[in-house]
């Protein structure tokens, strides 16, 4: 099948509308096979971009070939005749996926002729640039618990002091709602706090069944929510520390992130595009 290079033209197309949306120009219009009136004859361009900077309307045409070799320079020349042609003094652009002639190249720098290529990455792109990325990850679980340990001497005594032969008691809630507290009923710390402070201790590392006693060396106390038995003294606290550790490797190939490469073969500039032609925040 004849390559007629509509494809071409529609994805020249699409990049250079991104380009211009994101220069602080007012765009009027963005025309693919635009047919335009010259001095002598009619042309008709690939891509015709018009628009208003300063107060003052600007054209550019851009004509794309979808060529297996280079553009001669015969064609810039003829990019040439049609920018002389037609009224305005537009600005050109030529674009192309197999790069240009020496001599073409030279007709484009003497007119002011921008010229890229745009194409699919080559072996060559990759130089300098990052095209694999592993990633190892290690990440700690941690599974700590606190227990609490009452002081059954006491609890012993405060039954008989209040003469209950039998009581349930229990404690429920959040670990940074349920606190330790001091005799005069001022807050200690947090069933939360104590686990994080001892885990802290451990640090990142993988442990299995630590235990470690915090004896309460001045009087200290937790609240049941019974009324008549509001709270129970504490004779120690237990953590338990475990950390589990899941590992994985990912591997992020580069080249299925990257679709197209336009190159600015005037000033060597580049941007790169994803598959779908989006020009990637990450651009050149």
């Amino acid at each position: 099948m004849k390559n007629t290079g509509r494809t071409y033209e529609s994805l020249v197309e699409q990049v250079f509308v991104q380009l211009m949306e994101q220069d602080s120009v007012n765009n009027i219009s963005v025309e693919k096979n635009k047919i335009l009136q010259g001095k002598t004859t009619t042309h008709e361009i690939d891509v015709y971009w018009e628009f208003v900077l300063g107060g003052i309307k600007y054209s550019t045409i851009i004509q794309a070939k979808d060529w297996e070799s280079k553009v001669p320079q015969g064609e810039m020349l003829k990019l040439k005749a049609i920018l002389d042609d037609l009224p305005g003094q537009p600005r050109g652009i030529f674009v192309t996926k197999t790069g240009y002639q020496s001599g073409a190249m030279d007709v484009a720098r003497a007119n002011g002729i921008i010229t890229y290529e745009l194409r699919e990455p080559t072996e060559e792109d990759w130089e300098g640039r990052i095209k694999t990325i592993v990633l190892n990850i290690k990440a700690y679980i941690p599974d700590s618990k606190v227990q609490v340990v009452n002081d059954d001497a006491w609890l012993q005594s405060e039954l008989r002091r209040l003469d209950i032969k039998e009581i349930e008691l229990s404690v429920s809630g959040m670990e940074n709602e349920i606190f330790i507290e001091n005799e005069d009923g001022t807050n200690w710390k947090s069933i939360k706090d104590i686990k994080d402070e001892e885990q802290e201790k451990v640090g990142m590392a993988e442990v299995h069944g630590i235990e470690v006693n915090i004896p309460m060396d001045v009087p200290r106390y937790i609240k049941t929510g019974n009324p008549s038995f509001p709270r129970i003294k504490l004779k120690e606290i237990k953590v338990h520390i475990s950390n589990g550790v899941i590992e994985s490797t990912t591997e992020i190939d580069g080249t299925k992130m990257v679709g197209f490469m336009l190159k600015n073969l005037i000033d060597n500039s580049e941007i790169v595009l994803d598959k779908n032609a989006k020009i990637r925040k990450d651009r050149a």
